[in-house]
C-alpha cells in the first residue's frame, strides 16, 4: 500500500510508553495493551518522504505514560497536518488534558532526508493555560518547586535570515516552595508578563523584553525592561531598568544553593537603570546604577545599613558613589554598641585600588543628626559636650581608623589601635564651663588622637 495524500477524521487510538521508553499503539489493527508496535521492517523516514500531505482531523489519543505519568491523558487533535514540499512542515493544533493545559498549536519545518530529521525551527508555537505544578513535577529549580501557576506561551519566528524569534509570555499565580523545608514558607508571583526578541545563536546572542509587568507577594514592579547580550568571545552585557532586591532575597531564602550573598546579607530596596558587564570568564568589569533605600544584615565586620541611597559606578580597579541618604542608619553589633542614625548623609566617595592598596577619599560631605548614638563616646566627655557645643560648621577634614573597631573609643591601652582626626571647623560656640568665657563664631582646627582632643582656633570672639 503507498500513500500520497490521505486526510483521516474521527481516529480514536491509545499510545502506551512503557518504564523503558517502548512505544506500544492500542486500537489499531487490533492491538491490545501488551502487544508492542513492531516498526523494525518499517522505513519510517523513506514512508514519510514519500507523502505529499497527510492530516488528521478530529482525533481522540489516550496517552499512557508510564516513564513521566504526568503527561498521561487524552489528548484531542482539532487539526494534525504533514505537508511536504521543498522541506516537511508540521501543523497542530492539540486540546491538553485538563491538569496539562488548554491548547497547545504549533507549526514546525524541518528536512526529511534518509538519516532522519534536521534543521529543524520553530515557526509558530502556541500553549495556553499550561499548569505548570503539573509539567514540573518532580523537577527541581535549585531544589525550589513549582507548587502551582498556570503560562500563556506565544512563539514566533521574525527573521530566518537573522534567527530572530519573537514572542509573549505571561505567567500567573506561581507558587515557588522548598518541600524539603516548608518551614521556609513560599515565594506567589502573582503575575509576570512581557513581550520578547531573540536574535543569535549559541556563539552570539541578544534577548530583548519589554514592557515588562512583574507582580511578587501582591507588590508590584514598576513596568521595566530588559536587555541581555552574550559573546562567547567579549562575555555578557546586562542592562535592566529595575530590580526589586527583597524579591530576589525572599527567593533565595527558599534555596540553600542561593548566592551566599543574597542569603547572609539579604539585601532589600530597589536597583534602577542597572548596567553590568562580565568578560568571557564570566569576570565582573564594570558596574553602574542607581540605588534607592538599600539595607543590608550586617555580616562579620561588615556593618548593616538601612536607607542608603545612592549612584555607582565601578570598575576593577575603582569606583565612585555619590550618597544622598535621607533616615540612614548604620549599624554594627561587632564594634558599635548602638546604630548610628544620620537624618541626612551626602557625600562623593571615590575608592581607588592598586595591587594589595587602596585607598578612599570622601568630599562634599554633608551630614545631619539630631541623635547621635550616646555609647560611642566617652561618658565624661558626652557630660561636657552637650552643654560646652551650642554651635558650628565643619568644612573639611580627614580622619584615620586603625585597629579594633570594637575597642572603640580607644583609650591608649592598646598600641596597635590608632584613631586620629583632624577637622577644620567655623562658626564653633564653646560654652567651656564655669568661670570660662563663652566663645562665638570660632574657626580653626580640632585635632584629636586617640582620646585627647585640642582645639587651635584661629578667629573667633568672646561673647
Amino acid at each position: 500500500l503507498v500513500v500520497d495524500t490521505a486526510r483521516i477524521s474521527g481516529l480514536q487510538l491509545g499510545i502506551k510508553r512503557s518504564a523503558d521508553g517502548d512505544i506500544s499503539l492500542i486500537g489499531l489493527q487490533g492491538k491490545s495493551v501488551d502487544q508492542k508496535f513492531d516498526d523494525t521492517q518499517i522505513d519510517w523516514a523513506e514512508q514519510i518522504r514519500s507523502w505529499r500531505g497527510i492530516e488528521l482531523l478530529s482525533a481522540q489519543i489516550q496517552f499512557d505514560d508510564q516513564m513521566q505519568p504526568q503527561f498521561s491523558g487524552l489528548y484531542e487533535v482539532n487539526e494534525l497536518a504533514l505537508l511536504q514540499g521543498k522541506q516537511s512542515t508540521l501543523i497542530g493544533d492539540i486540546q491538553l488534558p485538563h491538569h496539562l493545559g488548554q491548547q497547545l498549536s504549533f507549526t514546525v519545518d524541518a528536512m526529511l532526508t534518509s538519516s532522519g530529521i534536521s534543521n529543524w525551527r520553530v515557526e509558530q508555537l502556541d500553549a495556553r493555560q499550561l499548569q505548570l505544578a503539573t509539567i514540573f513535577q518532580n523537577q527541581q529549580m535549585q531544589d525550589v518547586s513549582v507548587t502551582r501557576g498556570r503560562a500563556d506561551v506565544s512563539v514566533g519566528i521574525g527573521s530566518n535570515l537573522n534567527k530572530q524569534w519573537q514572542g509573549q509570555i505571561q505567567l500567573l499565580d506561581v507558587a515557588l516552595e522548598n518541600l524539603s523545608h516548608p518551614d521556609r514558607g513560599s515565594v506567589t508571583i502573582n503575575s509576570l508578563s512581557g513581550e520578547f526578541n531573540w536574535q543569535g545563536d549559541g556563539t552570539a546572542w541578544q534577548l530583548a523584553a519589554e514592557p515588562i509587568q512583574l507582580t511578587i507577594d501582591d507588590d508590584s514592579w514598576p513596568q521595566s525592561t530588559l536587555n541581555l547580550q552574550f559573546s562567547e568571545t567579549d562575555g555578557w552585557f546586562a542592562e535592566t531598568s529595575f530590580v526589586r532586591l527583597s524579591d530576589l532575597t525572599a527567593l533565595a531564602l527558599l534555596s540553600d544553593k542561593a548566592p551566599a550573598l543574597l542569603t547572609q546579607y539579604q539585601p532589600a530596596g530597589d536597583i534602577r537603570d542597572i548596567q553590568l558587564s562580565l568578560n568571557s570568564n564570566n569576570e565582573l568589569q564594570s558596574a553602574k546604577m542607581i540605588v534607592d533605600e538599600f539595607a543590608s544584615q550586617p555580616v562579620d565586620q561588615v556593618p548593616g545599613v538601612t536607607g542608603l541611597s545612592m549612584e555607582v559606578e565601578w570598575e576593577p580597579a575603582s569606583a565612585h558613589a555619590l550618597i544622598s541618604s535621607r533616615n540612614l542608619t548604620m549599624y554594627a553589633p561587632t564594634w558599635l554598641p548602638e546604630a548610628i542614625y544620620f537624618d541626612m548623609a551626602e557625600a562623593n566617595l571615590d575608592w581607588n585600588t592598586a595591587e594589595t592598596n587602596w585607598q578612599m577619599q570622601l568630599t562634599d560631605l554633608n551630614i545631619w543628626n539630631n541623635d547621635m548614638p550616646r555609647s560611642i563616646l566617652d561618658p565624661d566627655y558626652l557630660k561636657w559636650a552637650e552643654k560646652a557645643y551650642t554651635g558650628g560648621q565643619i568644612e573639611t577634614g580627614s580622619l584615620k581608623l586603625k585597629g579594633n573597631l570594637a575597642e572603640f573609643p580607644f583609650t591608649g591601652e592598646n598600641s596597635e589601635n590608632e584613631f586620629e582626626a583632624t577637622l577644620n571647623v567655623i562658626n564653633v560656640g564653646l560654652d567651656y564651663g564655669k568661670g570660662w568665657p563663652v566663645l562665638e563664631n570660632i574657626s580653626g582646627q580640632v585635632l584629636s588622637s586617640g582620646n585627647k582632643l585640642d582645639i587651635l582656633p584661629k578667629a573667633g570672639r568672646i561673647a
